[in-house]
């Protein structure tokens, strides 16, 4: 595409949350970037109140976020590690559903995390 035309964006942005290195829960939406129109949303829960210790829960959790805390309880009937693998799978398809879009769109699509180390953690777990 020239100069003149650029190619118009999606950008994906991803936020995951973790207790003691365990995915807890992950958000992302898709958004136009010329607009901020939110073209789709992903959200997965899987925080387990009886698994958390340690100094991750207690120094951003306890502290700071008991009621977000409350918001990511999960309360179906998996297990936290068949859950971890489920909304790791969930937001494998999420993401790959926006690539596809945005393609279709003729769009490119940009993917920003607020930390490189829970993107990394993520990718090392989809196959887990």
């Amino acid at each position: 595409m020239d100069n003149q035309h650029p190619r118009k964006v999606h950008i994906l942005a991803v936020d995951i949350e973790r207790i003691n290195n365990k995915i807890v829960a992950i958000g992302a939406c898709v958004m136009q970037q010329e607009t901020g129109f939110i073209v789709d949303e992903f959200k997965a829960v899987g925080f387990f109140p009886h698994l958390a210790a340690g100094k991750d829960y207690y120094e951003f959790w306890c502290k700071a976020g008991q009621q977000k805390l409350h918001e990511i309880v999960y309360h179906g009937p998996l297990t936290f590690e068949a859950r971890q693998r489920e909304m790791i799978t969930e937001f494998q398809e999420f993401r790959i559903k926006a690539e596809t879009n945005a393609s279709e769109l003729d769009r490119e699509l940009i993917t920003v995390v607020d930390s490189s180390t829970d993107i990394t953690f993520l990718n090392n777990n989809i196959c887990c």
